[in-house]
């Protein structure tokens, strides 16, 4: 077999053009509002904040469990002695310390302290 005969012509091989179905229109974005650039009426904001708040209230009647995490106490502490803590009895103050350990009690100290500090400057 002699070189010519081994090489194969090169063709130029190019991909196809995309077809409009590959493309997604602005319609099929969800957070994209349709229609015109007008903004959302008064009436319409308030609607969905309170689509959103019955979701978000109906995500807690359906997962009670979520109040018992006790990451609660380390992401907002002020908020968690707001809302969670000034309703507990002693007792159940007590036992939460003591299902968390010394270091655990010491750590969310730490995170309320921080969190008091910024709140006052």
């Amino acid at each position: 077999m002699s070189d010519d005969q081994s090489r194969m012509p090169e063709r130029e091989t190019t991909s196809p053009a995309p077809s409009p179905q590959d493309h997604t229109c602005d319609a099929a974005i969800p957070h994209k509002p349709q229609g015109g650039n007008a903004p959302p009426s008064p009436s319409d904001e308030k609607k969905q904040r309170i689509r959103v708040k019955n979701r978000r209230k109906m995500y807690l009647d359906t997962h009670p469990s979520y109040f018992d995490s006790p990451d609660l106490e380390i992401v907002d502490p002020l908020l968690y002695d707001r809302c969670v803590r000034r309703f507990q009895s002693t007792a159940e103050r007590e036992a939460d310390g003591r299902a968390k350990g010394y270091s655990g009690v010491l750590e969310a100290d730490l995170y309320r302290s921080e969190a008091k500090l910024a709140a006052l400057s």
